[in-house]
């Protein structure tokens, strides 16, 4: 077990535990605004209400910003919530990646009570009133700058409640730290949420609900046909100790990914509703081969006999190509393959004058990128350049000469890919882009 993994876990062991006792001693009936305890994530509620750990979708900004750096195109979603009685939920959300920058996120959350009925002190009616809840959010998150596999993020909430014609409104904020071991197969995230100085009606000031979360994801199977990950986030909600697990198996077909989804939330399961509660249940759908991906999810959440089953159903899509890397170095790449920089030089790039470079990703058929596969350039038979992919998949070539190029691809377990490109002596001076699928051998 490495020193990373040992104090990462110490540190969040400790945080967990004492953050809240420190900033503040609360009970959940003591604070405002809950409807930020409610999770706006169709596929997060139907693994039991856990993503901390993975936050590998647009859903990062509300269970872990630091997860939204994880992102590898602009993505937006939309989720409703149909909760208890005349209760609705509604959620957007949007990441974009700025390369040299990193993962900038907008959201926002509105939860409606209806009409509600108003009565005077005996007991008569009297019409009905309203009650409105609002929060907005703004997200950053990147990777720490001495590690590629560890993330950081952040989310400023404006947060409004209205209730009839009385209102009131805060600032908070939200801190998360998410750090990935073993190829990305385990993760563990940390979060802190609504750090702020509460919300004042009438003159009385009221503290938010302080959550502070660990979660841990692990993915038992992954392959370009199946992949299963299980997930677990133990919570401390004002004060209040409860646990969430999950499991996600997904199929992943040509044009659509068919994921089954499964939870068990203790928060729930604790309450006095009656009936079935704690067992979440949900599925999504991915529809690949339309002109943006497109995520469909549901989710089935019973809050027992008392308040009965709430649905979550959310629609997200990615926009864009794969981002380029934030520092790209070839000469590094070359520095760490002995072998690639004795054949560079052996057979020297022709003497003619350099006119372009050429550039991509190297991406499984599931648009993942593929790190560490072997990218050579041939020209006329002869290898001229090789290199090796990064973590997020990109290779780049030295300055070229017009001419015609091959470029061959190789990475143990896929295979092989080949592919030709024209560097024309008319052309502008701006990189060719060349971006290269690799499909699993038929042996994996």
């Amino acid at each position: 077990m490495s020193v990373k993994f040992c104090t990462f876990f110490i540190v969040v062991q400790f945080l967990i535990v004492n953050i809240p006792s420190v900033l503040v001693g609360v009970n959940s009936g003591e604070t405002v605004a809950q409807f930020l305890k409610v999770s706006p994530s169709a596929r997060g509620i139907a693994l039991g209400d856990t993503f901390v750990g993975l936050s590998n979708d647009i859903n990062a900004i509300y269970y872990n910003p630091a997860g939204l750096r994880l992102l590898q195109k602009t993505e937006v979603t939309f989720m409703y919530n149909r909760w208890f009685e005349d209760i609705n939920m509604q959620h957007f959300a949007l990441g974009h990646y700025i390369r040299n920058l990193g993962t900038l996120g907008l959201s926002g959350t509105m939860l409606s009570a209806g009409n509600i009925n108003r009565t005077d002190n005996l007991g008569n009616p009297e019409g009905t009133y309203t009650a409105n809840d609002l929060a907005m959010s703004l997200t950053y998150s990147s990777k720490f700058p001495w590690d590629d596999t560890s993330f950081i993020g952040f989310n400023i909430k404006s947060i409004q409640q209205k209730i009839e014609n009385e209102s009131a409104s805060g600032i908070c904020f939200d801190f998360g730290l998410l750090s990935t071991y073993y190829g990305k197969r385990l993760s563990i995230g940390y979060v802190v949420q609504n750090i702020g100085t509460g919300l004042t009606f009438r003159k009385l000031k009221e503290p938010l609900p302080l959550i502070s979360k660990i979660g841990f994801s692990w993915f038992i199977l992954q392959n370009t046909k199946h992949s299963m990950v299980t997930l677990l986030d133990i919570r401390n909600c004002d004060n209040y100790l409860s646990a969430g697990t999950g499991m996600e198996y997904t199929l992943k077909m040509n044009e659509i990914d068919t994921s089954f989804r499964i939870g068990y939330d203790t928060k729930h399961s604790a309450s006095n509703l009656g009936g079935v509660t704690g067992v979440t249940a949900g599925f999504g759908l991915g529809l690949k081969k339309i002109i943006y991906p497109v995520d469909i999810s549901f989710a089935w959440q019973p809050l027992g006999d008392n308040l009965g089953n709430t649905f979550r159903i959310s629609i997200a899509a990615k926009f864009g190509s794969i981002p380029m890397p934030e520092k790209p170095a070839p000469e590094t790449l070359m520095q760490k393959q002995p072998v690639a920089e004795t054949k560079t030089q052996k057979q020297p790039l022709p003497k003619t004058q350099s006119t372009n470079f050429i550039k991509g990703a190297v991406v499984d058929i599931n648009g993942k990128p593929v790190f560490g596969a072997l990218v050579k350039f041939f020209r006329e038979d002869k290898e001229i350049q090789r290199f090796i992919t990064t973590r997020t998949g990109r290779y780049q070539s030295q300055k070229l000469s017009a001419g015609v190029y091959t470029i061959k691809t190789w990475k143990k377990g896929y295979s092989s890919e080949e592919s030709v490109v024209t560097i024309d002596t008319q052309a502008p001076t701006s990189p060719i882009s060349r971006d290269i699928v690799l499909e699993k051998s038929p042996a994996q």
